[in-house]
């Protein structure tokens, strides 16, 4: 499949793209009734198996993409940098596939 990509060329400004955010999982809750949650209120919910990912991994990769990068950089750099702690679920999302 062929795509097409928006290259800087040698005249632009811009030669790469660095990202401060964060890279981790959301929470997602089914909430009991149809009304919004009100600010001091509470409600049974159930917990959904959603998948929710920061928004630099998101932002990152079209940018990349559009920007035909490389692993070397030789055409566009994206460099993303974020803090991923100890805890086990940032780390998960950013092993998870595709």
């Amino acid at each position: 499949m062929s795509h097409q990509i928006l290259q800087c060329n040698g005249g632009s400004p811009y030669s790469r793209m660095i990202g401060v955010g964060g890279i981790g999982t959301g929470l997602f809750f089914a909430l009991q009734g149809d009304h919004p949650l009100g600010r001091n209120e509470s409600r049974p919910a159930r917990l959904l198996n959603v998948r929710d990912y920061g928004k630099l991994h998101i932002i990152s990769h079209y940018v990349a993409v559009l920007q035909g990068a490389d692993p070397g950089g030789s055409r566009f750099q994206v460099i993303p940098l974020a803090n991923v702690s100890g805890l086990n679920t940032p780390v998960r999302a950013w092993r998870a596939p595709g």
